[in-house]
């Protein structure tokens, strides 16, 4: 069962790859890509319908909570799905052997998030992208689940770019609203020579970076402060990485059921392994048993009676030998 929906969620997201391909074309008019749009929130349902894929009662991707469904539509971010199952290690695992033991599941949330790409909210991203008419869908290299409204606080994070070895610590100061941090943002990067990187906010004032020109969108990472972790992705909504295309995601995502179909499988074959190797020591066993301990009552009964024969044929015999004489009984 495992299998069978890893490989369907696989399916989705080829689709939707395919419609991606599509709304990159730039002939294609607003109406196509609301349409491109459509299709993929439908994939989308269903991608959470395979996350809450349910076997004999139990919910397969829910961890050790398998009695309730790990998904379900957000009450605070409109059209997102979030993930509201076992928030631990979640791993199943039964003994095999003696002192041996196999997981029998995949770790919660794992199957829509790497821990650096989240499907589910990058495809949402990709449907609200896909409705602005003023948004280059090529050059979107990142965007935040999250609304920005006023900051609390300082908000600390790095840009980094590999290719000219360059980095920047961008400070967007607490009060600051969604479009003072934008400004911020742009003039901070303006200044350390990042011309290619611009942010802006979407329809829902998320943070959105795009690329100005055409260039490896691979060779800009965006990472935490090391003195605030955590709060770039709890302000924004925005994992820590490299910033990359919604292609580019798509495929992560792609690859990452993948690795746990191939997880799967070596599990499935590892298990018939040790199942063919205990059904032939079962086998020998029963063997070894026979031998020392079963009686075939069918075959005793017949050499007994056999013997028996044997010994009335010899006693008969010595009789006709061995005949008493009028002498014998002189005696």
């Amino acid at each position: 069962t495992t299998e069978t929906a890893l490989a369907g969620a696989e399916n989705i997201l080829q689709r939707v790859r395919e419609l991606t391909v599509q709304a990159y074309n730039d002939t294609q008019s607003q109406d196509s890509r609301e349409a491109t749009a459509i299709e993929i929130e439908v994939l989308l349902g269903e991608l959470k319908n395979v996350g809450n894929t349910c076997f004999d009662g139990r919910y397969i991707f829910n961890g050790q909570s398998t009695t309730k469904n790990p998904y379900e539509m957000s009450k605070d971010n409109e059209g997102y799905i979030e993930f509201v199952g076992d928030t631990g290690e979640g791993i199943i695992e039964y003994e095999i052997s003696p002192g041996i033991n196999i997981e029998i599941n995949v770790p919660p949330q794992k199957i829509f998030d790497n821990g650096s790409v989240n499907i589910l909210d990058e495809l949402r991203n990709l449907c609200d992208d896909l409705r602005n008419p003023d948004l280059d869908l090529v050059n979107v290299v990142g965007r935040g689940t999250k609304s920005l409204g006023i900051l609390q606080n300082d908000l600390v994070f790095q840009i980094n770019d590999s290719r000219d070895n360059q980095s920047v610590t961008i400070t967007i100061t607490g009060g600051s609203s969604a479009e003072e941090a934008v400004a911020q943002i742009n003039q901070q990067l303006a200044q350390a020579g990042i011309n290619q990187l611009q942010a802006s906010l979407s329809p829902k004032k998320q943070l959105i970076f795009t690329l100005k020109e055409e260039t490896d969108p691979g060779r800009f990472t965006i990472a935490d402060d090391p003195a605030s972790p955590g709060a770039l992705k709890d302000v924004t909504g925005m994992y820590p990485g490299k910033l990359m295309s919604y292609l580019k995601k798509i495929d992560v995502g792609i690859d990452n059921l993948l690795r746990w179909q191939g997880e799967m499988g070596a599990r499935v074959n590892r298990l018939e392994l040790t199942e063919n190797r205990l059904q032939e020591v079962n086998h020998y066993s029963t063997e070894l048993i026979n031998e020392q301990a079963y009686i075939d009552f069918a075959e005793m009964i017949t050499q007994l009676k056999m013997q028996e024969n044997l010994q009335r044929a010899a006693l008969a015999v010595g009789a006709r030998i061995i005949q008493p004489t009028l002498m014998d009984f002189l005696r």
